[in-house]
């Protein structure tokens, strides 16, 4: 099949077509021919690069990031690429976000503040959602059913009391919002993964018992101090390092608990011995004091 190239539009908008292709190749470093074949791109968008019409031709495209500090122009381009999986988007709110609706194979999408509004208009099967900004409404989310990763906020927010959206298959959950116990969460019975560390406001694991599926929690540098909610879970990792627990007894009733991070928690006396007895009994370890936790290796 012969390769599709790329439009040379006249007029006024021949000039933006040809100013955004400058820019875009300028960035790849590739001429105009290459362009149609590259795997990952990253746009800057801005006075040189106002129209995202040269992608039309990027048929290999699977990785974009557009960012500036331009409004967003339209992304009508894009609903023609069909190998294309992740987009990044960090620019100012502009045209409508409809147009990746109909990305076929769009699987993962990344946000800034101001294009939040916007994901309604978004797929239905995105599969992971990383939005990064202040967030203080998740309704539109609503309507992404299909989601299995989620991480929101790049800053924290605060939803208060409000219940999270109910997304029956997400597995995987980064939440940077100000919760106070996991009551919000507990709708989430397919959630196998959560990290809610970093949280001042996180005071009780009030809600995990409802969290059935659950195999790894990241609750590191919060304000709990009791691990009772936790009892009986099907939890293969913990992390509470820089917590207010000092008692590991909930602990010794998760059967197929393998790792445990504790290092800055005020244990009582022995309580760390007898863990780390009891974990290796099970095939598992207790996070050596010096040991960075597991988060930072991105499990």
């Amino acid at each position: 099949m012969p390769k599709r190239k790329a439009a040379n539009p006249t007029g006024p908008r021949g000039k933006a077509y040809a100013s955004a292709l400058e820019a875009i190749c300028a960035e790849r470093r590739c001429t105009a021919e290459e362009l149609a074949e590259q795997h990952f791109l990253q746009v800057p968008l801005g006075t040189a690069c106002k129209t995202l019409e040269p992608l039309r031709s990027c048929t290999e495209l699977r990785h974009l990031g557009l960012s500036g500090s331009v409004a967003l122009p339209s992304l009508e381009p894009l609903a023609e690429l069909k190998n294309l999986r992740t987009i990044w988007l960090r620019c100012r709110r502009g045209e409508s976000l409809e147009p990746l609706s109909r990305v076929p194979h769009l699987d993962s999408l990344r946000l800034s503040g101001a294009l939040i509004p916007g994901l309604s208009e978004v797929h239905r099967d995105l599969r992971s959602l990383f939005l990064d900004a202040k967030v203080t409404d998740l309704s539109p989310i609503l309507g992404l059913t299909g989601l299995r990763e989620l991480q929101v906020g790049g800053a924290f927010g605060d939803l208060g009391d409000e219940p999270f959206p109910a997304l029956p298959k997400l597995e995987r959950l980064r939440v940077f919002l100000r919760l106070r116990d996991l009551r919000p969460l507990s709708h989430l019975s397919g959630l196998q993964y959560l990290e809610a560390r970093l949280n001042s406001k996180l005071a009780s694991l009030e809600g995990a018992k409802a969290l059935t599926s659950l195999r790894h929690l990241h609750v590191g540098s919060t304000r709990i101090s009791d691990l009772e909610p936790l009892r009986g879970l099907p939890l293969e990792e913990l992390d509470a390092g820089a917590t207010k627990v000092s008692s590991i007894e909930p602990l010794l009733h998760n059967p197929q608990l393998r790792r445990v991070n504790l290092n800055g928690a005020p244990l009582k006396r022995g309580e760390r011995a007898r863990l780390k007895a009891h974990l290796e009994t099970q095939g598992g370890e207790l996070a050596a004091l010096t040991e960075l936790p597991s988060f930072w290796s991105g499990i």
